[in-house]
């Protein structure tokens, strides 16, 4: 997505609507993935969950409860900024989109942390069951 924000602000910078649109496609090529991979990664979570035992169903209830509890996080972060934006100044609302890259950031490390942990106990059930 960095490269999104990069083509979007170069378009916003040079003027250029096309350049924007560009950055916007990118944006919904990018959101499209990102569906698909999880969707993915949900139906692979359920399969597991259903297969196995043990520790490795507890991997894959980890991970499939990690990937809806991140969403709706992001959800909850994503209303406060809205909310806290609609109704302040400029220099709360800098202050605050700092305080949310940071609370984003930690949500991220915490999804990665849950998805790696829940994956690896999965893995070590496959292997020893294969």
């Amino acid at each position: 997505f960095s490269l999104v924000f990069a083509v979007q602000c170069a378009g916003g910078a040079t003027g250029s609507a096309t350049t924007v649109g560009v950055g916007g496609v990118l944006g919904i090529l990018g959101l499209l993935a990102n569906g698909l991979v999880t969707l993915l990664l949900i139906v692979l979570a359920v399969m597991v969950a259903v297969q196995a035992s043990g520790r490795g169903r507890t991997g894959a209830i980890i991970v499939l409860a990690t990937l809806v509890l991140a969403v709706i996080a992001y959800w909850i972060l994503y209303g406060i900024l809205l909310l806290i934006a609609a109704n302040a100044d400029y220099s709360t609302v800098g202050v605050f989109s700092l305080i949310y890259l940071i609370a984003e950031i930690i949500r991220a490390l915490v999804v990665f942390a849950a998805l790696i942990v829940g994956a690896l106990m999965s893995r070590r059930w496959a292997k020893a069951n294969a």
